[in-house]
């Protein structure tokens, strides 16, 4: 089996991006489960890489004409839901800090009125 230039890129890009998932997790950046999802994800790509007549038969298996095909519908899906997931992260983060500064201001004003 050859490997091409860019299969041997990609790998070496898979590679790194799990080496950092396993960092991330180690100094608590991230949860086990989120640590799992990535390691199947980029095991998942490199294995599509490494055995691309894999990606026809689970394409046939759902009906889709090529792997290809599969990979590309179940990324944009992918990347739907995680940028779905940043902007419930960033709502939750922008009430939060409302919040905060709210009871920072009543804090403050409390302290000028009581000294």
């Amino acid at each position: 089996m050859t490997i091409s230039v860019f299969t041997g890129i990609a790998l070496l890009f898979i590679f790194f991006a799990a080496s950092r998932t396993i960092l991330r997790f180690k100094d608590g950046s991230i949860s086990i489960g989120e640590t799992i999802f990535w390691i199947l994800f980029w095991m998942t790509g490199a294995t599509a890489l490494l055995l691309p007549g894999q990606t026809d038969r689970i394409a046939h298996l759902f009906g889709a004409t090529s792997g290809v095909n599969v990979i590309v519908y179940t990324s944009i899906i992918l990347i739907y839901y995680l940028v779905f997931r940043i902007y419930i992260k960033i709502s939750s983060l922008s009430h939060e800090l409302t919040r905060l500064i709210r009871n920072l201001a009543i804090e403050s004003e409390t302290k000028k009125v009581n000294p």
